[in-house]
């Protein structure tokens, strides 16, 4: 499913897909330059709208599986790990640079447990349709 795309032509006028939508109408207190930036703005609020409304949680999933597996894939080239070792490797490395490096210094398995979250939320909303 393509989302919609929606422009603001010279009058005003909001277009979904080349076809009419909306027109902005002034009423006088308004500059026609502002009347022109709020257009904009209601077209760049609608594309962002339409492209979340357009979000495949499946395909969305499998674009995670394949920027990890090129990630992993990577990480073996400069550690020279097995296949079987570069997951559990690659979550120590991640441990290490966390105890070093705390974000706001939160501990690894808070970062763990919200991934995990996430992860969890991500699959349920693949597996239903429904986000979580």
């Amino acid at each position: 499913m393509t989302a919609a795309r929606y422009t603001v032509n010279a009058g005003r006028c909001i277009e979904r897909d080349g076809k009419a939508f909306a027109t902005i109408h002034g009423c006088g207190e308004y500059s026609p330059v502002e009347l022109d930036q709020f257009a904009d703005q209601v077209a760049a609020a609608l594309n962002a709208q339409a492209a979340a409304a357009s979000f495949d949680p499946v395909k969305e999933n499998r674009k995670r599986v394949e920027r990890t597996g090129r990630l992993l894939a990577r990480y073996r080239l400069v550690t020279g790990d097995d296949p079987g070792d570069d997951v559990t490797d690659l979550l120590a490395d991640l441990m290490h640079y966390a105890d070093q490096y705390a974000t706001n210094c939160e501990p690894f398995n808070d970062h763990l447990e919200r991934a995990r979250q996430h992860f969890e939320s991500e699959k349920h909303e693949a597996q239903t349709g429904e986000p979580s």
